[in-house]
Order: structure tokens, then sequence, then C-alpha cells
């Protein structure tokens, strides 16, 4: 979606910092293929900020393992 301004320039090419959307509710990436002026190239993805996702009550700020939902389901 969008890049850095260092990262638009060129200015330090052993990092790029873009900002992406990813749907939460999925596994997120661990590597991208992009495209170069050189050929594709698989790169790998580092996250500066993960959201906690319950995938159990589609909801933010908890995991599975400390969802509401599963403790109501165990008892």
């Amino acid at each position: 979606m969008y890049t850095d301004n260092v990262t638009t320039h060129a200015k330090k090419t052993f990092y790029a910092r873009v900002l992406i959307e990813v749907d939460v509710s999925q596994p997120r990436p661990i590597e991208e293929e992009i495209e170069t002026p050189f050929g594709y190239l698989q790169q790998q993805i580092g996250y500066d900020w993960k959201p906690n996702f319950c995938n159990d009550c589609l909801k933010f700020e908890h995991d599975g393992l400390e969802c509401w939902y599963n403790k109501d389901v165990k008892e």
C-alpha cells in the first residue's frame, strides 16, 4: 500500500519498509514473491507489530488460548 520515504527513493537498499494490508483472520505470510528489475525473488517479511486476534470469537486483544468462548465450551 505505502512505502516510507527512504524506501521510495532507494536511499538504503539493505531493507525496505512497506505498509501492507492483511486479513488478520488468516495466517500471516512469512515471505512474498516480488518483481525486481533483475527478475523475481522471494522476500522474507518481518512485522513491526502483530495484533492479537482470536479466530474463535473473531475479536482483537486476545488469542484463542485466552478466549472466553473456549472457556465456556469446555465447562
